[in-house]
């Protein structure tokens, strides 16, 4: 006999899928009409556990963003200096594998049909994340420019270096996507300092 709880899961994990499938198969509105025919259940079914479509889109969302928060949970603090290729921060790795294994969702969510509720949200974990990163990799006198501006700057280059290798069918994996992030963040693009820009 199914647990009650089994089921719930096998449930929602059939609206789930089924809305994903939608949301990236076909440009019209999603329905709770079309959810259930996808997802095989009835009207009432869906109700019981979702008020409205964006509600359910909101639970998605939360789900992910939770899952995302585990991911980049920092356990070893190591500063940047002392960091190598072969010890690079696993939560970081997690973060590339977390969107890897959840492609869809993703590729829905901030490339197909922009959540801006989702975006919004998970720029701000990875602010508080890159944060977290900086406090335990840098002390005040490593850092050259305002840590605010920073914290948005590198908030961005992040977000956008994720939408980039989705866009681009994923050409890294997530141990070469950490590195090369973790260089640009610390070194830069090119070979040798150009140009240091302190003020004299």
């Amino acid at each position: 006999m199914v647990s009650s709880g089994k089921r719930q899961f096998k449930t929602k994990s059939s609206i789930y899928n089924a809305t994903l499938k939608l949301l990236k198969d076909f440009d019209s509105e999603i329905t709770v009409k079309s959810i259930c025919e996808k997802a095989g259940i009835t009207r009432p079914t869906f109700y019981r556990y979702y008020k409205d479509t964006t509600h359910l889109l909101n639970s998605m969302s939360e789900e992910s963003l939770n899952e995302l928060n585990k991911a980049l949970v920092i356990d070893k603090k190591t500063p940047l200096k002392e960091m190598k290729y072969n010890e690079l921060p696993i939560n970081m790795i997690k973060l590339f594998e977390h969107i890897l294994e959840n492609k869809t969702f993703y590729e829905v969510f901030l490339l197909n049909k922009k959540n801006q509720y989702f975006t919004d949200q998970m720029l701000l974990i990875l602010k508080e994340y890159i944060k977290r990163g900086i406090e335990y990799g840098a002390s005040d006198d490593d850092i050259l420019v305002p840590i605010p501006l920073l914290l948005n700057y590198s908030t961005g280059a992040y977000f956008n270096s994720i939408v980039w290798w989705m866009q681009n069918d994923y050409p890294y994996s997530p141990k070469e996507m950490t590195a090369i992030l973790l260089r640009l963040s610390i070194k830069g693009p090119y070979r040798k300092e150009l140009a240091s820009f302190i003020k004299d």
